[in-house]
C-alpha cells in the first residue's frame, strides 16, 4: 500500500492510518497532547527529546493494546504487529506535538 514516495503526505500507509485514527478520536488525541506537554516539561523544553519519548510511548501503547485485543501466536497478531512495525512513530509524535516543536527551548 505505501510506497517509497509515501502515502497522503505521510511516510507510508501505516503511519497515515495511525495518525488518522488518533486525530479522529478527540479524547485520545487530547490525552496524547497532554502527555506531550508533560514530556516537554520533563525535558526542560527540549522538544526533540520529548518527541522521541512520545514516539516510544505511542508505539508501546499500540503494541500493548494489540496484545490485549488479539491473542498472541495467531496470524492476526503477527499481521497487526508487522503493520505496527512499519509505523514511523516519530512522524506520528510530531503530528501530536504540533506547534510545541516550534516553541523555543
Amino acid at each position: 500500500m505505501g510506497t517509497e514516495s509515501g502515502y497522503q503526505g505521510w511516510e507510508n500507509y501505516e503511519t497515515w492510518l495511525i495518525a488518522l485514527w488518533l486525530s479522529n478520536e478527540e479524547g485520545i488525541y487530547r490525552r496524547w497532547q497532554e502527555r506531550a506537554d508533560e514530556l516537554l516539561e520533563g525535558q526542560d523544553g527540549d522538544a526533540e527529546a520529548a518527541k522521541g519519548e512520545l514516539a516510544e510511548e505511542l508505539a508501546q501503547s499500540f503494541d500493548e493494546e494489540a496484545d490485549e485485543m488479539i491473542p498472541t501466536g495467531t496470524v492476526f497478531s503477527d499481521l497487526i504487529h508487522a503493520a505496527l512495525g512499519e509505523v514511523e512513530w516519530l512522524e506520528v509524535a510530531q503530528d501530536v506535538m504540533g506547534d510545541r516543536l516550534a516553541a523555543p527551548k
